[in-house]
């Protein structure tokens, strides 16, 4: 893309900054999808910030943050064949998924399934925190009649007044073989990166469902018990970045 100028340009500065060659910090921009409201579409779009330094990169270290998270250990129930399936993102339909995300009920009823989705929720955050990268959590999963598990782990950014977002409506998929039933299994979960300012006064809440529309699932019915692991914390990196 660019043409072979560019590219070269493009290569040469990959392998300078992540090759251990550059000097200086490196400064870059990143993108939050529809964090803005176009006065003249009115539609939603990104908002552009602008990093001093890049993490990881002569010694600017990556930030996170941990995030405690409270739930009981719950059950929840995956249909034979998927159906019917939470729908969080389709091929063309994406951008009205994501708005319907954002108009709380609706959203939540399109994108987590009660009976198929567990939920852990964290306090109310203090701050305006802009998350940026892949946050991870550890989870206790137990089929309780299957040899194997299928979920699919989500962040999604829930208001005072309960309208949730589900980020780019991201959702990473996990896919255990080989268990044993009654067993709980430990696993590590790396979350979609992501880039979402979450507002001070909102939370933080981790769900684990059984279906997505966007993926061929198990054709038998089971279900499936998630408990967090301990400590009960969500770590999430953070950034800090100027308009």
């Amino acid at each position: 893309i660019g043409g072979d100028i560019a590219t070269s340009a493009m290569l040469n500065w990959f392998a300078d900054v992540f090759g251990g060659h550059a000097s200086k910090a490196q400064p870059f921009m990143f993108a939050e999808q529809g964090a803005q409201l176009s006065s003249e579409s009115g539609r939603l779009r990104q908002q552009e910030r602008q990093a001093s330094a890049y993490p990881g990169i002569n010694g600017t270290r990556q930030r996170t943050m941990s995030m405690n998270l409270l739930g009981p250990a719950q059950t929840i129930g995956a249909p034979a064949g998927g159906v019917p399936a939470a729908i969080t993102a389709v091929p063309g339909l994406g951008g009205l998924l994501g708005a319907a995300g954002s108009l709380g009920e609706v959203g939540s009823a399109l994108s987590a399934v009660p009976s198929q989705t567990a939920a852990f929720v964290s306090p109310k955050l203090a701050a305006t925190t802009v998350i940026a990268g892949s946050s991870s959590v550890q989870l206790n999963v137990t089929a309780n009649s299957s040899d194997d598990i299928t979920l699919f782990v989500a962040l999604r950014d829930v208001s005072s007044d309960g309208t949730q977002v589900l980020p780019a409506s991201l959702v990473a998929p996990v896919h255990l073989t080989g268990v044993r039933p009654g067993i709980p299994v430990p696993v590590t979960v790396a979350l979609p990166s992501i880039v979402r300012t979450v507002a001070a006064g909102h939370r933080i809440v981790l769900t684990v469902a059984t279906t997505d529309f966007g993926y061929q699932l198990p054709q038998s019915a089971r279900t499936y018990e998630i408990a967090l692991a301990q400590p009960a914390t969500l770590t999430v990196p953070t950034i800090s970045g100027k308009i």
